[in-house]
Formats: C-alpha cells, sequence, structure tokens
C-alpha cells in the first residue's frame, strides 16, 4: 500500500540532477537587486531566472527574493508567438531537474545577498496560471502544491512555506 507520505517524498527526492547554469549578473536599482541566471535543458530549452529582492515590508531589517523563471524569447517567439517569457508553461517532462536547478540558483542568489550583508528572509514566487481544464480542473493549483512539497524537501533552510493567495511566501530560518 503506497502511503502519502512516501508520495510526497517522492516528490521531494532531491536525487534530480541540476543542470548547468550561468550566473548573468547582478545589478542594483534605487530599491531593488537583480540578480539574473541562465540554463538549457536537454531538451534545448533556455530558461531565465531573475531574482528580486528588496526590504521586507514585514520583517524588519530583513529581505525579501522574488523568485521568476521561464523559457526564454527566442524560444517563445518561435513557439508560442508574443507571449510574456515567464508566462509559459512548458510541460516537456523535465520538472524535476528544472526545479532542482532554480533551487540551487536561489541558493546561490540567498549566499551572494548575504555575502553584502543583505539577510534574504523570506522568498516569494507565484506558479503559472493556467486554465482550467473542461472538466474544472486547474492544474494550477496542484503545480502550487507540488512547488511547495519540493522546496520544504529540498531547502534545509526553510522555516515555512505557505499558500498566499496566488503566491507562496518561503520564510527561511
Amino acid at each position: 500500500m503506497i502511503k502519502l507520505i512516501d508520495i510526497l517524498n517522492e516528490i521531494g527526492d532531491s536525487s534530480a540532477q541540476k543542470y548547468d547554469w550561468r550566473f548573468k549578473g547582478k545589478y542594483d536599482t534605487s530599491d531593488v537587486i537583480n540578480i539574473d541566471y541562465e540554463f538549457k535543458t536537454d531538451s534545448d530549452t533556455q530558461y531565465f531566472v531573475k531574482l528580486t529582492v528588496q526590504e521586507s515590508p514585514s520583517t524588519s531589517s530583513a529581505f525579501e527574493m522574488m523568485v521568476a523563471f521561464g523559457v526564454g524569447k527566442s524560444i517563445i517567439k518561435k513557439a508560442f508567438g508574443d507571449k510574456k517569457p515567464f508566462a509559459q508553461v512548458v510541460n516537456k517532462g523535465e520538472l524535476y531537474r528544472v526545479m532542482a536547478t532554480v533551487i540551487d540558483i536561489v541558493k546561490d542568489g540567498i549566499e551572494k545577498m548575504a555575502q553584502d550583508d543583505y539577510p534574504v528572509k523570506i522568498i516569494l514566487f507565484k506558479p503559472e496560471q493556467e486554465k482550467e481544464t473542461a472538466t474544472g480542473f486547474k492544474i494550477t493549483d496542484q503545480r502550487a502544491k507540488l512547488y511547495m512539497a519540493y522546496i520544504k524537501q529540498n531547502m534545509d533552510m526553510v522555516n515555512n512555506v505557505r499558500q498566499k493567495g496566488k503566491e507562496i511566501e518561503v520564510i527561511l530560518k
């Protein structure tokens, strides 16, 4: 008999190999710091990851990091038309490797911010919205649950993960 904990452990299995990624740069604006990365999957899909760090409005002397990732513009123009790069759901069977890579990049971004004396205590992201299926099933809800389970299993610095509306909030130790 399969137990729920076995399924969650499988979802959170950190054995997925991450893709090689590249740090593209870090730049400050007047109120935020942006850190950019990129990586390519085995199916040759180019991903871009943007980490945006700002002072946390809810936690004094702490910073929050907003995470956005998605396929590159050249892939989008070719395959999807003019939609925004972070608004695409790819579904090429590379989910766990992509998630492992994004988690590794987020850890690197947190480390870079700590070196500059900007302690990141909150991570925020929104799973991409998908249209409702003909039967009324929303895959977005499932994607959010999957992300939350994966983060809990693969980031040892996590204190709490919760969903706030359409956003997922990760509180770090």
